[in-house]
């Protein structure tokens, strides 16, 4: 299985447990109030190239990794017409406080998409973007740029209409991580310049996600204690 932001060996929760360790759940330390699934956690629908100078970017901001094989990214237009952008690799876990990024045709960024991650066609100014399950059925996350949109939650933002470097990004945002998930796009997500993560990006921790801790577990241990004797003993001589 292809662990996404594995190759640094510094997530946390990830390391193998030795003898006399169990797995405790211990809370990590950093800014935002974690949603309960992945998210998508920046995206814009164009950029200094045009229309397909565009980016979907994933985050996880559990504490858990959670296996994304064959989710797929769905985009839809203004008059609810939708189509499949890109499905995600099978064995494909992304592991906690980790990013994903796909890309457009024509995308200019200097932080690299994934390996093949590739969107089908241009993501419409005005539409949505949605994140399902690998049934096509379920929706993890989405976003919408109008109300035409069949991918949104509660008000929608304003459609990105010029070729700047600028894009959506969900809040607090940078180092603080992507973590608010309140089901509102107008209130989840600040227009800002443009700065997508990938799989090798650093690991960004939201406040009060937990994840599994190898934490030393106490242990009987048989040591020797003196016992004082019962008679009168020569001591010295």
């Amino acid at each position: 299985m292809l662990l996404v932001g594995a190759c640094l060996g510094t997530v946390i929760g990830q390391r193998a447990l030795r003898p006399g360790e169990v797995a405790r759940a211990a809370p990590l330390k950093q800014a935002g109030s974690p949603a309960d699934h992945v998210v998508i956690s920046e995206f814009r629908t164009r950029g200094p190239g045009g229309e397909f100078d565009e980016f979907v970017e994933l985050f996880n901001p559990t504490g858990n990794p959670i296996d994304i094989s064959d989710w797929q990214i769905m985009e839809s237009d203004s008059a609810g017409n939708t189509s499949l952008q890109y499905t995600l690799p099978a064995s494909t876990n992304l592991l906690p406080g980790r990013h994903y990024l796909i890309v457009g045709n024509s995308y200019s960024g200097s932080v690299t998409g994934e390996s093949g991650a590739i969107l089908s066609s241009e993501v419409t100014d005005d539409g949505g973007i949605a994140l399902l399950e690998a049934d096509g059925i379920t929706i993890v996350d989405q976003v919408g740029l109008s109300g035409g949109s069949i991918y949104l939650e509660g008000a929608t933002l304003t459609p990105l209409s010029t070729d700047e470097d600028r894009g959506y990004e969900r809040k607090p945002g940078g180092v603080s991580g992507s973590c608010y998930d309140t089901d509102d796009n107008f209130a989840d997500f600040s227009a800002l310049p443009s700065e997508p993560q990938n799989s090798s990006s650093p690991v960004t921790i939201c406040a009060g996600s937990e994840t599994a801790t190898p934490t030393l577990a106490p242990t009987n241990t048989a040591t020797a204690t003196p016992v004082a004797p019962s008679h009168l003993v020569i001591s010295e001589f």
